[in-house]
């Protein structure tokens, strides 16, 4: 009998988003039956998945404390969870930035703070939730002073990450690198529309395809080096610098994985997923 994988998603993609449409045919070729499924559906039998893959959960940002225990319920239940629960709840908090930047890793001068009166980074700044996702609630000013109204109405309901402004984003992009089974696998370069500073697609943003120059690569290497625990996949996002690469987020929840952009790496990730089932024990 074949084993059931659960690729899980969210209610607005119930059949996944359109970028993971090949993760059931290539799951299929290694004898695995992958099927969508959306978290939030408390009359699912997960039990039934030798294990869950998060995909297209995009909207855990807006509910984390149900996402968080969704997860939880998982694990509780042993049914396996990739990424694994603790590197799940590590990424969840914008706040591992700092554990990295510890350990020599280039990020934006970053606060996190509470209320405006906190707040002290001067110059052009980003402001949004600690916990986010999709560019929700993320805003530019030009200063942290034109800031204090959002930084006080985010803070009531939680915790704001403040970022110097990567002004080297408009023209240059983002890069995002995937990585599959801890190798890398693939990039895309993403740039905001005119007259924005967000990559998002969804946003206006585009990417393409493209060869990351070798510093950022070995600089995501690093990176990914950091993580402990069973990395199944990861998108590290960089934006290139004269210094070198500065990290804007390490994505390892639910990240977009550009499978579109890479003719093969559908079927990298289906054969690393392939892997982990050999020596998953359940359905």
């Amino acid at each position: 009998m074949r084993k059931k994988v659960a690729l899980a998603t969210s209610a607005k993609w119930p059949d996944l988003a359109p970028e993971d449409s090949d993760l059931v045919g290539e799951l299929g070729a290694f004898s695995l039956e992958a099927l969508p499924a959306v978290w939030s559906n408390r009359s699912l039998d997960w039990s039934q998945f030798a294990m869950v893959i998060i995909r297209s959960c995009w909207d855990y940002h807006t509910r984390v404390e149900e996402f968080r225990a969704w997860c939880e319920r998982l694990d509780d239940a042993g049914v396996t969870l990739y990424n694994p629960p603790a590197i799940v709840r590590w990424n969840l908090n914008k706040r591992y930035l700092l554990e990295l930047a510890a350990k020599g890793v280039s990020i934006p001068r970053t606060e996190f703070v509470r209320t405006a009166s906190s707040a002290t980074l001067a110059g052009k700044v980003i402001v949004k939730p600690v916990i986010s996702a999709a560019a929700f609630e993320t805003h530019l000013f030009d200063d942290s002073a034109l800031a204090a109204a959002a930084i006080d109405r985010l803070g009531a309901a939680g915790e704001v990450i403040v970022q110097e402004f990567i002004a080297e984003v408009i023209d240059g992009g983002e890069w995002s690198l995937m990585f599959l089974d801890r190798e890398f696998s693939h990039a895309v370069r993403k740039l905001p529309k005119t007259g924005d500073f967000r990559v998002q697609e969804e946003l206006g943003g585009s990417s393409v395809a493209a060869t990351p120059s070798a510093q950022l690569l070995r600089e995501a290497e690093r990176i990914v080096t950091m993580i402990e625990g069973d990395l199944l996949y990861a998108r590290v996002d960089l934006v290139e610098r004269p210094g070198g690469g500065t990290l804007m987020e390490i994505e390892l929840i639910e990240p977009s994985l550009f499978f579109k952009s890479a003719p093969g790496s559908a079927r990298r990730f289906a054969s690393a997923v392939n892997r982990r089932a050999q020596t998953t024990s359940g359905a």
